[in-house]
């Protein structure tokens, strides 16, 4: 199993340096990414839901600040975005 961690520094900005790109030649299981710095959620923009990886983002409440998510090959039984 092959799991990667990556700080984007904004997910835009990353998207321009051609994160997606590398990130599907990695071939990994699980990649979490901190600081999306987006409302990705809410965002139906396709390239940043790559085949085969399913997406899961936790954005953050105030605009232009961290947001998490984790692209997985393998669909979860469960989801929890929150603590407690």
């Amino acid at each position: 199993m092959r799991v990667i961690t990556i700080n984007l520094n904004g997910i835009r900005s990353a998207t321009k340096k051609g994160f997606f790109e590398w990130m599907v030649e990695q071939n990994a299981d699980f990649i979490c990414v901190q600081e999306t710095r987006a409302y990705v959620e809410k965002d139906p923009n396709p390239i940043w839901r790559p085949e085969p990886y399913f997406c899961y983002f936790s954005d953050a409440i105030k605009p232009g600040y961290s947001g998490v998510g984790i692209y997985t090959k393998h669909k979860p039984k469960n989801i929890k975005t929150k603590l407690g």
